[in-house]
């Protein structure tokens, strides 16, 4: 009890002097990575470094945080040696490749916590090195690396920290991405524009790197070009060829594999794997429904309308708000030409069992219920289609927006328009997977011609009347033909309820329905046809002006 509580006074010293920061860079040995938060199968570890000049025995050696210390074992670490040591050396190495010159012991280390922690690398009552750390929940399964640069083969490391981009998540057993090396041509990642697919490529080395030969494949398509020679800091774009953006009419995921001929220091990064994703013409796939303050029982969601000419994968697409939190859709979730999907919180929500096409968001899906930026992405990030959601779009009659979802006029409005967006008028108050309550299908419409369009209404002038010709939709309806003056008054019935085939024409002399000569200014002909068959409605109209 009495060796616990010093232990914890000590590191309470340790921690007030040093602001939760590394200590000793100088020491004997340090430590130089901790996996406090691993995947699932892989126990918990540290990582040291033997950074003198001569052999240390770690025999009366400690491993302590805030709780309790663990006895290191009795092993001799030579200059420039690495050790690990675990819960379960066997079960790390089922989970991890560690080359047979690090040494891997078993130690009942103290448990490290997921969120904050303080460990201590003790030698008898002596401090010699120390590590408080902070897992952010972004982090978490990735491994804290300490920092250092590399020169002539040796590390000079620092007292900063840093989480690993390794591709596997950690660096255990070797040099930490943390440590900047002398010749490290890192392929930094594969960005999509609606253009083009361009590979970054970059010098984190501490030295100037001469050419490298870049091979890319993509699908079945191989590409190749130099790179180089590049200054330390100096990053270049490689455009991959137009073949690659080729055939973009089309959503789809292609897979690109990114490597240099030739390793250098870092060969773990001298490989990647990535996939990109060619954007939807824009227009094409936008967001048509959303409900951001659902009942109880209900859930929120966003629903997306697929006017594409080909099936769309929303697998891994990324729902963004204006907190910059990611809503990632968790597969699978295909949407058909001309059908909706619907990226929800809740599967299981009873407006849900319905849809055919749904699927839930990680996390959790949460819109704002006052306002709200709504934004539709590509996997990779690349904006297809956004909105503010804001309530004061909901219909200025409807008592509560509880439950009541917002729904586009009609699929093809741009998003961004607040005039796009009004109050679902379905009795369920919401549509998830079908078309919206109040998309009106405009009538198609009639042609409606005037020859001459300027007329007179004298007999004996040469313009004297105009023919009015139609053109509808149907093969034959009833109609009405007016003309309107431009305050809007009926000035003459040219046709009521008339049986009229698809086209045909009808003559106006200039007369109102009195029998006199109308007045010299504009005129507007409407016709409204009713199709004999199906009664659906028609209309248009056209102007006519009455000159002397």
């Amino acid at each position: 009890m009495n060796r616990i509580y010093s232990c914890c006074h000590t590191i309470a010293r340790v921690i007030l002097i040093t602001g939760f920061c590394a200590v000793g860079t100088h020491a004997q040995v340090i430590i130089t990575e901790v996996q406090p938060v691993p995947a699932a199968g892989e126990p918990e570890w540290i990582e040291l470094v033997n950074t003198s000049t001569a052999n240390v025995a770690l025999r009366s050696w400690q491993i302590c945080d805030p709780r309790g210390c663990a006895q290191l074992p009795d092993v001799e670490l030579r200059p420039g040696d690495m050790c690990v040591f675990t819960r379960d050396s066997v079960a790390l190495r089922e989970q991890r490749f560690i080359s047979d010159n690090v040494i891997v012991r078993t130690v009942a280390l103290p448990s490290l916590n997921n969120t904050t922690d303080t460990l201590l690398l003790m030698k008898g009552a002596s401090v010699v090195d120390s590590l408080a750390y902070v897992v952010r929940s972004s982090d978490r399964g990735r491994s804290i690396e300490r920092c250092g640069t590399e020169r002539n083969g040796t590390v000079a490391w620092e007292q900063r920290w840093a989480v690993s981009t390794a591709f596997d998540s950690a660096t255990c057993g070797g040099i930490n991405t943390a440590v900047v090396s002398e010749q490290d041509y890192r392929l930094r990642g594969v960005r999509t524009t609606r253009e083009r697919v361009i590979v970054m490529v970059a010098n984190d080395g501490t030295r100037v790197g001469g050419q490298r030969r870049v091979r890319c494949v993509v699908d079945d398509d191989v590409f190749d070009t130099v790179i180089g020679p590049l200054r330390a800091g100096d990053v270049v774009e490689w455009s991959l060829p137009d073949a690659v953006a080729a055939g973009r009419a089309r959503v789809q995921s292609r897979q690109i594999t990114v490597w240099f001929e030739a390793s250098d220091d870092r060969p773990e990064n001298d490989l990647l794997r990535a996939r990109c994703t060619s954007p939807p013409i824009a227009g094409t796939l936008m967001i048509n429904e959303i409900l951001a303050q659902p009942r109880s029982a209900e859930c929120d969601f966003v629903e997306i309308w697929n006017g594409t000419d080909d099936t769309v994968d929303l697998a891994d697409w990324i729902i963004e708000t204006a907190r910059g939190v990611r809503y990632r859709c968790v597969p699978p979730l295909k949407i058909p030409v001309g059908s909706f999907g619907v990226l929800c919180a809740n599967l299981s929500s009873p407006s849900m069992q319905s849809v055919e096409h749904r699927a839930r968001t990680s996390p959790t899906l949460s819109i704002t219920q006052e306002r709200d930026l709504v934004v539709l992405c590509t996997p990779e990030g690349l904006r297809v289609d956004s909105m503010w959601y804001d309530r004061q779009y909901h219909h200025p009659r409807l008592a509560s927006p509880e439950g009541v979802s917002l729904e586009k006029r009609d699929e093809r409005m741009r998003s961004e328009h607040a005039a796009a967006w009004t109050s679902c008028a379905s009795l369920e108050r919401a549509t998830p997977g079908a078309p919206n309550s109040i998309v009106q299908q405009p009538a198609s419409r009639a042609t409606l011609v005037a020859e001459p369009r300027v007329m007179s209404s004298d007999p004996i002038h040469p313009m004297f009347t105009t023919r009015i010709s139609w053109s509808i939709p149907f093969r034959q309806a009833r109609a009405r033909i007016d003309v309107l003056d431009e305050a809007g008054y009926l000035r003459q019935t040219l046709c009521n309820s008339c049986f009229i085939a698809a086209e045909g024409s009808i003559a106006w002399e200039g007369i109102d329905t009195g029998g006199r000569r109308v007045e010299p200014g504009p005129y507007v002909v409407t016709i409204l046809a009713v199709d004999a068959d199906t009664s659906d409605v028609t209309r248009g109209r056209c102007l006519v002006v009455v000159a002397e």
